[in-house]
């Protein structure tokens, strides 16, 4: 049978094992609630450019509908110029 002094020996010996373990497990903790942190900040970043995002989006697109916008406009005044001259040829000729 082991000794007395030497099983509270053997037992100190795991209780020193275990704390430094325990305090491993601590620190692990900790870099975990730290990276939870930074997660969390990031996670906000990315919605807050992803509302920027949208805006953007939506801005391009309104501007790439300027040039159809001015486009229509040209075609229409030449429409009506177009239509106006035979208008007015036609009274011309009516008229002559």
């Amino acid at each position: 049978m082991d000794s007395l002094p030497a099983k509270v020996m053997e037992h100190d010996a795991k209780i020193k094992g275990v704390e430094h373990r325990v305090k491993d497990l601590e620190n692990e903790v900790h870099d975990l609630r730290e990276l939870t942190k930074a997660v969390a900040v990031t996670n906000s970043n990315v919605k807050q450019l992803s509302s920027q995002f949208d805006e953007l989006h939506q801005d391009v697109k309104e501007l790439k509908e300027i040039p159809a916008n001015r486009w229509d406009k040209v075609i229409t005044a030449i429409i009506t110029g177009v239509v106006g001259a035979l208008i007015g040829a036609v009274l011309a000729l009516i008229l002559k």
